[in-house]
């Protein structure tokens, strides 16, 4: 059992060297962060108890830096947040066409 914990440990211990549990504070810690979650997300099934908390934490982080965008676009009309959101991330951006896909799908655009 402790090389099972030393294990989980050591998974962590990588994660934390590569992105550390702090507030994102501009688009790209923001992307690298986006970028970690979908890896994790990747193999959900198979991820160690630290692996799990890491990604429930770093998903925390990164949708309370993404809030931002509820003031920010909470006086647009539709046609100038797609606009906003085009211009936010470069042509093409998984990003992009990811909010650009939830605005209309879930916000009834």
């Amino acid at each position: 059992m402790s090389t099972a914990i030393s294990d989980d440990n050591k998974a962590y211990r990588k994660l934390i060297n590569r992105f550390p549990l702090r507030p994102i504070r501009d688009d790209e810690q923001n992307e690298q962060a986006a970028k970690i979650c979908d890896q994790l997300l990747d193999r959900i099934d198979s991820l160690s108890p630290s692996e799990s908390d890491y990604l429930e934490v770093l998903s925390d982080l990164v949708a309370k830096y993404e809030s931002k965008w509820d003031s920010e676009c909470a006086s647009m009309t539709p046609r100038e947040l797609i606009r906003y959101l085009m211009d936010s991330e470069p042509p093409g951006s998984e990003r992009s066409g990811a909010r650009i896909w939830f605005l209309i799908v879930y916000q009834n655009f």
